[in-house]
């Protein structure tokens, strides 16, 4: 019987047009994400890691396996709870078939088919490789294991745990609402584990608190190369296999206990009873004559009255109110994961708030419009009312937009439910200190999210109106929204005017308002006009009487016109089409171009300037500016002089010119001696296509002449479809925004090694080498600002009299007159060809740095005067810095240092002696207690990083090769950690190192499509120039000493300091001074750390014995070494045992603890010893004062080293 009942119930769900859509969803979900390069999970696929390598697929499937969760809800309410929803329970409950029989066969029925249809991602995976247009580069040889694995992993175990689930919760409530609400609480459960897992926690606890494994998948492979990540299944006895088995056993629990809740028949419960008294009274009857109001007001009233009835029995369910419990529980989950949980969190400022509001209610606004959507546009069928209400009088428009209104008053009121949480929450966590800004959580809340909402949830009532069931027509609403979400910007044909409902006013800054908000309204008109023809439509279509099959209702549309319903659609068409032709033709004006066609034109162009991007071009030595900017109306303009020269050996006669702003907007141009080509097909082209000029010097540029150009460029304001660069307060330009640049075209060319092959680019144009003697004569700027040295600067910026500009250099004077600021600044010394240009209205404070090594220096900080809260913070960073800097390397060079904030970036930059710093990287950080070693400074740590530039690029920068990355960003990074440590203690340093440094170079290798080349030949990878660069440097100072390392590198600063011009040095340089200054007995260490891409494995071969010997003890270590070297291509390691003429010669640090060393990872040992090893296997024996309860290998983490698990032994 059972066998039968379960064949039964899986021809049941297969019959289900809702179990084919989840399937066709999952099968182009597959092919789409194998076989397209803009979808991918983790990495992506490309020649480096294959698209059908073992982790790659194991990671798709882990997270497209995450739609168990809402499809065996639909099932378990079809199948479980079919004879509730169908009214059929009584006679199959009366009949002879056993209980086990009967609920076992439901709850495998609603098993396999959830992993039935989450199959298709298994099947669309393996298709994907297979079709014509897949990129056969990204594939390697087929491997069905590969494809197995992840499915008994990720879909067969899941789909287990979440059907046991619902089956639990509907035989124990026989209420379908609980079960949708539960696969939202259970989603947002998962959430909630990511937020948990994202902060770092113990170990074991991020691998077990995600029911679903993806976790301990991350987990598990996360420092995994490419040759790893394609050939290497998920390991199974680690912490992924004990996860999997622990929610194996649940789900078999589960599944037991909802057999033991079932009951058949009703369930018990108490009846009330209520006596009702036999009165016998007359009461006298009059019935009134009905008449009839059917105008206006009536429909006004009924629609009013509908709305209210609607909204009302929606938002009193039980469903809506545990859904608004959902998200209030996940805004303080995140609340507190953003304010306590991370190393790093940032003050509760209202903009953060409602940040934290608008994301905890995502899932469930979609859940509102999908589930809540569809239920209210079914509600009066599904209550078998629908008879008497069609025969009343209320017309099709009331009844529809009764529906539309009211889903649109849930979405308002979960929003404003949460941002009054938000409000009570920054009141309770400000400390009064932090003012809450009402105005900052309407204009998110409601702008910027509520109106793209709405709109959504509009898409997904229209769509119900041609779906045959509700359930059906769920499965398309959520499909629609998640092509909205994810699919529709990645089309390579797509527009922004294609995007429905995408509706807002730009980027949102307490300093700086809406970036865009122009785009507001037409947005909003152009989409609502489609909004109403949808509207209208859905009047047309309505379901009313008996007789609603789609084709009828399609054939009785001219029935049901009407003159208003004309007119609306009329109205609709003209709003839709007339504000669409506006925001065309403003994309058009703007040369709108979508990620792909920027590609190809980025690829034509490559091919079309190969003959000419190596051309000669002219160095600037000097930089005269007159800036004004007008903030009132977004606009500037730049009148600018250039002194270039030609110090080639050549004459340069031609040279290629361009600007931030435009050629359309360079107003003035005049060369001395250049003209403008305009004759040949290739200038015409660039200028046409590309926004290049092309400038013919007659007579040539002879070597060492100079020669004189003057111009002019504006920047326009705000377009319906373009935010201006110009900011009604907080601008940031740097020069390669507002002013010119001579040739740099190889900037423009494509990188990514994949994309290359796919435009037949062949290989990608690499960094000069080191040995390049060319090359030296350009420093790392060049490719960014043009050819030049270090010049001379002078700038006149003005602006409106309540706002201060702020260049580079010595601030000479300001003048105020007729509404406007001006300021004069000037470099008293040469400075990089590098400028920014600010206005904002600021606040200013000043401090002073008593330098001792010369004149005083002046510290400004500009910021908003409502950010406040880091600055006496950042003054003593600057303090910290400048003292460190100038005691260590050399004095520091100008007679100022600023600090300016700017709004909405997440990112500070160097300029001479001047720090444009974000208003989210550092002014409402939260610094966390200086004394909790768990916690890092970020705001003291970006301020202290980005003063090490005036150093390490303002005062030594390198040439335009391979590896001179990192003697901008590398060297700042070494003194950053120094100085943070000089500033807090070694204890904040060793954990700001973990945060920063290590894990962000073991996770950010992974996801490289290019090779990984030795650290010191390094290009534009910022894991290379920040983070390994940065390890390196605490690896050699921890190991060869501080002193030893740091007057290397002051030694390099004086050796090469810019200002000397070129030649510009190499890492060669840094290597050679290394090596001189080193004992001997470190070059191998090195050579490991710059000249090869090295790890090191570190582990106990057993356990260690301690022997007591009168008062000291005798402690023999056995010690585990191996290293290895990784391949550049795909990052296969091999051991030095298996290399010839390699052999062990390894330093690392032994260090013994009483208490438990993880808390401070390691900082305070009682003892610690430096070794050298040279065997694999190595028993040390030390003898100590104190029993060592805990032993850790390598506790400053100075060796690159991927598990450092079994790096801590404990004795007792």
């Amino acid at each position: 019987m059972l066998s039968k009942l379960l064949k039964f119930e899986l021809s049941v769900h297969l019959r289900q047009i809702s179990f084919w859509v989840a399937f066709a969803v999952m099968l182009g979900i597959g092919i789409a994400f194998a076989s397209l390069e803009n979808f991918s999970i983790g990495t992506g696929a490309g020649s480096k890691v294959k698209g059908n390598g073992a982790i790659p697929i194991a990671l798709t499937v882990s997270a497209f396996g995450l739609f168990s969760i809402f499809f065996s809800a639909v099932f378990v309410v079809t199948g479980v709870m079919r004879d509730e929803t169908h009214k059929f329970m009584e006679i199959i409950h009366s009949t002879k078939v056993k209980t086990i029989d009967l609920i076992v066969s439901r709850m495998l029925g609603v098993w396999i088919a959830t992993v039935l249809s989450l199959i298709g991602i298994v099947i669309g995976t393996m298709a994907g490789q297979f079709m014509p247009w897949a990129d056969s580069e990204t594939f390697q040889p087929f491997n069905i294991l590969h494809f197995v694995q992840p499915t008994i992993l990720f879909i067969v175990i899941n789909a287990l745990l979440v059907s046991s689930i619902y089956t639990l919760i509907a035989v124990s409530t026989r209420n379908k609402a609980f079960v949708y609400v539960s696969a939202v609480g259970l989603f947002v459960l998962y959430i909630i584990a990511g937020i948990i897992a994202g902060e770092n926690p113990d170990e074991w606890l991020a691998a077990l608190i995600d029911p679903f494994g993806g976790t301990s998948l991350a987990l598990e492979t996360q420092y995994w190369p490419a040759a790893e990540q394609n050939n290497k299944m998920a390991p199974l006895s680690g912490w992924l296999g004990f996860n999997r088995l622990i929610y194996l056993a649940l789900s078999l629990f589960i599944f037991s206990a909802a057999y033991k809740l079932s009951v058949r028949g009703f369930k018990n419960g108490k009846i009330k009873s209520k006596k009702i008294k036999n009165e016998n009274t007359k009461v006298s009857t009059h019935i009134s004559p009905i008449k009839p109001n059917l105008g206006r007001i009536y429909s006004l009233k009924s629609f009013w009255l509908r709305i209210i009835f609607e909204y009302k029995s929606t938002v009193k369910t039980t469903a809506f109110i545990i859904l608004f419990a959902i998200a209030l529980v996940l805004f303080g989950i995140t609340l507190f994961a953003s304010l306590y949980l991370g190393a790093s969190t940032s003050l509760p400022t209202s903009n953060l708030m409602t940040e934290l509001a608008i994301g905890s209610m995502l899932i469930p606004l979609v859940i509102i419009m999908v589930f809540f959507g569809s239920d209210l546009m079914w509600r009066d069928r599904t209550s078998n009312i629908h008879g008497i209400l069609d025969a009343t009088p209320v017309k099709n428009s009331t009844l529809l937009f009764a529906k539309w209104g009211a889903l649109a008053l849930l979405i308002l009121t979960l929003i404003l439910g949460l941002l009054v949480a938000g409000m009570i929450a920054q009141l309770i966590f400000g400390w009064g200190n932090i003012p809450v800004v009402p105005s900052t959580f309407l204009a998110i809340g409601l702008v910027s999210f509520f109106t793209t909402f709405f709109f959504q949830g509009m898409l997904v009532m229209f769509i119900q109106n041609f779906m045959p069931g509700r359930i059906i027509g769920m499965f398309v609403g959520a499909g629609a929204l998640v092509s909205l979400i994810f699919v529709i910007g990645n089309l390579p044909f797509y527009h922004p005017l294609m995007n429905y409902g995408s509706i807002g006013a730009g980027a949102y800054s307490e300093m700086g308002g809406f970036s865009a908000p122009k785009s507001y309204g037409w947005e909003f008109a152009y989409w609502a006009g489609f909004l109403l023809i949808l509207g209208t439509i859905s009047t047309w279509i309505w379901r009313r009487g008996y007789q609603v099959s789609l084709a009828g209702r399609l054939r009785s549309i001219r029935d049901n016109l009407t003159a208003y319903s004309l007119s609306a659609a009329i109205l609709g068409v003209s709003l839709f089409l007339g504000f669409g032709v506006l925001g065309s033709q403003s994309y058009t004006a703007e040369k709108y171009v979508n990620s792909n066609q920027v590609e190809k034109i980025r690829a034509e162009f490559e091919k079309s300037v190969a003959g000419i991007w190596q051309d000669l071009e002219p160095r600037i030595t000097k930089v005269s500016v007159l800036a004004d900017f007008f903030p009132e109306n977004q606009t500037a303009t730049f009148d600018g002089t250039y002194i270039i020269d030609n110090p080639h050996e050549e004459t340069i006669e031609r040279v290629t010119l361009s600007s931030g702003v435009g050629i359309d907007n360079i107003t003035k141009l005049k060369i001395e001696g250049g003209t403008e080509v305009a004759d040949d097909d290739l200038s015409k082209k660039l200028k046409k296509e590309y926004d290049i000029l092309t400038i013919k010097f007659d007579p040539a540029l002879a070597p060492g002449e100079k020669r004189e150009v003057k111009f002019s460029t504006k920047f326009n304001g705000s377009t319906l479809t373009e935010s201006s660069d110009i900011l009604r307060n907080g601008t940031f330009l740097n020069n390669s925004d507002a002013l010119l640049i001579f040739g740099n075209l190889e900037t423009q060319f494509i990188s990514n090694p994949d994309k290359r092959r796919k435009y037949d680019l062949g290989d990608r144009v690499e960094w000069p080498d080191r040995e390049n003697e060319e090359a030296r004569k350009y420093h790392l700027l060049t490719s960014a600002s043009g050819y030049a040295d270090f010049v001379d600067f002078d700038a006149k910026i003005c602006t409106t009299e309540n706002q201060i500009p702020v260049a580079p250099g010595k601030f000479i004077g300001e003048d105020i007159s007729n509404g406007r600021r001006c300021r004069v600044y000037k470099s008293i010394n040469p400075i990089l060809n590098f400028f920014s240009f600010m206005t904002a209205e600021y606040e200013l404070q000043r401090q002073t740095w008593n330098n001792p090594a010369g004149d005083n220096i002046d510290l400004e900080i500009y910021f908003h005067p409502t950010h406040n809260y880091n600055i006496e913070l950042m003054f003593d960073s600057m303090k910290q810095a400048l003292s460190t800097y100038t005691e260590t390397f050399s004095p520091y060079q100008y007679a100022q240092l600023r600090i300016m904030e700017f709004p909405y970036q997440s990112f500070a930059q160097a300029f001479a002696g001047t720090v444009p710093f974000s208003e989210n990287i550092g002014f409402v950080q939260n610094p966390g207690d200086s004394d909790d070693p768990k916690r890092v400074d970020y705001a003291s740590y970006v301020t202290m990083h980005e003063i090490g530039h005036q150093w390490f690029a303002h005062q030594l920068i390198g040439a335009f090769a391979k590896g001179s990355n990192l003697l901008s960003e590398g060297l700042t990074e070494n003194a950053t950690m120094l100085a943070y440590e000089n500033h807090y203690d070694f204890t904040k340093a060793r954990r700001m190192h973990e945060e920063r440094t290590t894990q962000q170079y073991l996770t950010q290798r992974t996801f490289d499509n290019d090779d990984e080349p030795v650290l010191a030949k390094a290009e534009g990878q910022p894991y290379l120039n920040y983070n390994k660069t940065s390890w390196v440097f605490w690896g050699m100072r921890h190991i060869i000493g501080n002193e030893v390392v740091q007057n290397s590198v002051k030694r390099m600063l004086r050796e090469h300091n810019g200002n000397m011009g070129a030649p510009y040095p190499t890492t060669l340089e840094l290597i050679k001074i290394l090596n001189e200054e080193v004992n001997p007995k470190y070059h191998k260490l090195i050579d490991d750390y710059w000249n090869k891409i090295t790890f090191w494995e570190l582990s106990f071969t057993s356990d260690v014995e301690i022997l007591q010997k009168d008062k000291s003890f005798e402690v023999s270590v056995p010690i585990t070494l191996d290293k290895k070297y990784a391949a550049e291509k795909d990052g296969k390691e091999t051991s030095v045992s298996d290399i010839e003429e390699e052999s062990l010669n390894e330093w690392v640090e032994i260090s013994f603890y009483i208490e438990d060393p993880e808390d401070d990872l390691g900082a305070n040992p009682f003892h610690s010893k430096l070794v050298q090893l040279s065997e694999p296997k190595t028993v040390l024996k030390f003898n100590l004062e104190e029993k060592p309860k805990y032993i850790v290998l390598d506790p400053k983490r100075a060796l690159i080293e991927r598990n450092v698990k079994d790096n801590t032994k404990s004795t007792m």
